[in-house]
């Protein structure tokens, strides 16, 4: 195995980060869920499946992460999934964004307050992480660490 490269280490700490992130997010969601005290009687206590959805991508960032510091051919597919699945994510997150009056086209949620200009980059920093990250991994010393082309030293 070559030696690691500075951009995968560099890489592998922003998705180390994101994971961090992602599971902030998600206690986050669990006190905000939690407002309110119980359900009315009759209702169900349990929660969609969907609403645990940044757990599991936090899970998913903390193994790629560990995957990329080993140089394991598995963690760069992982990785690929990883961050196609996060530009899809806030890619939706930012079309929904109106910069006049805040999230359009949720009307059950209503406007959220204060979602505007700062809101929506904060919206494409993953985007632009995720597309930094698929472009670097695509170039060729990424490909070599991880064992898709032969090194030139082999050559």
């Amino acid at each position: 195995m070559s030696s690691r490269p500075v951009g995968v280490t560099v890489v592998s700490a922003l998705t180390l980060m994101s994971a961090l992130a992602l599971f902030y997010g998600q206690m986050v969601l669990i006190a905000l869920m939690s407002v309110g005290g119980p359900p009315p009687s009759g209702t169900s206590y349990s929660l969609p499946w969907y609403y645990f959805f940044p757990l599991f991508l936090a899970a998913w960032a903390l193994l790629v992460t560990i995957g990329q510091r080993l140089g394991a051919k598995w963690a760069w597919y992982a990785s690929m999934v990883f961050w196609i699945v996060l530009l899809l994510i806030f890619g939706w997150v930012a079309y929904m964004v109106d910069f006049a009056s805040g999230i359009i086209w949720l009307d059950e949620w209503g406007y959220l307050v204060g979602y505007g200009f700062v809101e929506f980059l904060l919206t494409l920093i993953p985007l632009v992480y995720g597309i930094g990250c698929i472009s670097y991994f695509l170039s060729r010393k990424p490909r070599e660490y991880f064992r898709f082309l032969a090194s030139a030293d082999q050559a």
